[in-house]
């Protein structure tokens, strides 16, 4: 069995300043640093295999914290990149989405990406990260709203959560929060999601 630890990014600057942030990117705030150091004692004697990372610079640097200089193979991958928000990346969020993004099938009508096709991106990226182990604890740090569209995919249960929050990432998957998904034969069992130790 392979169990997959899925961490969300550390708080950046659009994060706190209501920013829409996919494909862009913005640095971690010192919130952000503290948050993923939270990870370090959580995740010491977990026996890691590989670390991978999207190609975003606040996850690989999310990354760098939490390994803090263990002797672990990383990878950055462009599969794990977060949901590609097309014109609306940099805006406040509260000005492109004052309904949420819930009911929305994904930003193709404004030169992004729908939710399928990132959905697609990310399955196919983690089908094969998983196709080089056999049993193995792997560490991958990206992104809050394609972990939302994943675990959506994989559980009912946070389908439903999320529709009950009209989509809202953070009440789901905190800023470096721990989700932990099992993978056996084919199959993902998502065993918790967004536990947080700040």
């Amino acid at each position: 069995m392979i169990r997959l630890l899925f961490v969300r990014h550390g708080q950046t600057e659009f994060n706190v300043k209501k920013r829409v942030q996919g494909w862009c990117d913005s640095p971690l705030t010192q919130e952000g640093i503290k948050q993923a150091e939270s990870l370090i004692d959580v995740l010491k004697e977990v026996d890691i295999c590989a670390a991978y990372s999207s190609t975003s610079e606040r996850c690989r640097d999310t990354l760098d914290i939490i390994l803090n200089d263990r002797d672990i193979k990383k990878y950055d991958r462009k599969g794990l990149k977060e949901i590609h928000f097309g014109l609306a990346e940099g805006e406040r969020i509260e000005k492109v989405f004052p309904n949420g993004t819930a009911n929305l099938s994904g930003y193709q009508d404004i030169q992004g990406e729908s939710k399928q096709q990132a959905l697609k991106r990310f399955e196919d990226e983690i089908h094969s990260i998983v196709s080089l182990y056999d049993e193995a604890n792997i560490l991958i740090v990206t992104h809050g709203s394609i972990l939302k569209e994943f675990f959506s995919h994989i559980d009912l249960g946070f389908k439903q959560a999320a529709i009950e929050v009209n989509g809202s990432v953070n009440r789901l998957i905190s800023n470096c929060s721990l989700s932990i998904v099992e993978y056996n034969q084919g199959n993902y069992c998502l065993v918790f999601y967004g536990k947080t130790y700040y």
